[in-house]
């Protein structure tokens, strides 16, 4: 399970090394996220409330989320009003594009 370089370790690859390492990484976190949404989904559809596994219990709530509608306030309020009052982040994205033929080999590691 243990398929990966520790974080105190990353420092000693050099930048070709650290980019496979991320998207080496970004491969096998897709493919375990894909298959957590999907046991996800099927506990949900069980309908089941809360179950006791040998290792993990496992429940589901509901909770409300409100969302605001970002069109409505700009038409209502002006882009002007909403502009001053938006908080406003900037973000560095990695993106991660694997080189031919890796993807197969790397999720068949």
């Amino acid at each position: 399970m243990n398929n990966f370089i520790p974080a105190q370790d990353l420092y000693a690859l050099n930048d070709q090394q650290l980019a496979d390492e991320i998207g080496r990484l970004d491969i096998m976190y897709k493919a375990y996220r894909d298959a957590l949404d999907a046991a996800k989904t099927e506990f949900k559809v069980r309908g089941i409330a809360e179950c006791h596994g040998e290792n993990f219990t496992i429940s589901v709530r509901s909770d409300t989320r409100w969302t605001l509608d970002t069109k409505a306030v700009k038409e209502l309020m002006g882009e002007t009003w909403y502009t001053k009052h938006s908080k406003i982040n900037t973000v560095a994205t990695i993106n991660i594009k694997a080189n031919k033929g890796l993807v197969a080999q790397t999720v068949a590691a």
